[in-house]
């Protein structure tokens, strides 16, 4: 028998594909609820322009209102639990070659499935809204506005993301999340409404020209 044939042919042979344990270490469970909280989301932005142009406005308000309470009390309990949130941030791989590409990839995702608005602002409002021992007021005043205004302009994610960030955890993260319906529906309907309004004269100025 040849020896070195042997040996040969044995480092010829294929390398066994990681593929399957990288599958399997997968928290498919955690991955099901993005895309399930991704999925109504988009619900409930076409539920809210099709109430908003079809039924009475504030029809619309208490349904996008309950829809939003709901969405709040459940994406806080998943939370809690320990299911993602897009805008935060994930443990980067230890290797250094691989950082770079890992914070790219993650920052593109969080960008495209949570909004580019919402992945910039909770970006630019981090340094105010993390807090720190002695700060001034007026220090503490911009932190309550960036947070007011963050509640105000998104939903339910990056109200929770923002919240987290300033430090709120457990019953005063919920509690405090539970603002976010009093101040984004409203703006959220007025918004449609304009939208609306100006699609309506664009296509009636099409139509008499």
């Amino acid at each position: 028998m040849n020896l070195d044939l042997a040996a040969r042919s044995t480092l010829a042979l294929p390398r066994r594909s990681r593929l399957p344990e990288k599958l399997s270490s997968v928290a498919w469970h955690k991955a099901a609820f993005l895309v399930f909280w991704e999925g109504q989301g988009h619900l409930s932005s076409i539920t809210c322009v099709a109430l908003v142009a079809f039924a009475n406005i504030w029809l619309a308000f208490v349904a996008m209102f309950v829809w939003s309470v709901l969405a709040t009390l459940l994406f806080c309990a998943a939370r809690e639990r320990g299911y993602p949130n897009l805008l935060t941030e994930l443990k980067a791989p230890e290797r250094r070659s691989g950082r770079l590409a890992w914070y790219t990839m993650r920052s593109v995702m969080r960008a495209w499935f949570a909004g580019l608005n919402a992945f910039v602002y909770s970006r630019c409002s981090r340094l105010l809204l993390v807090q720190k021992e002695g700060c001034c007021k007026a220090r503490r005043i911009a932190r309550v506005g960036v947070l007011g205004l963050g509640l105000t302009l998104f939903g339910v994610t990056s109200a929770e993301h923002l919240l987290r960030t300033a430090g709120y955890t457990g019953g005063r993260l919920l509690r405090r999340s539970l603002i976010g319906p009093f101040l984004h529906v409203p703006y959220r309907l007025m918004v449609s409404a304009a939208v609306l309004a100006v699609m309506t004269d664009m296509w009636d100025f099409v139509a008499f020209v």
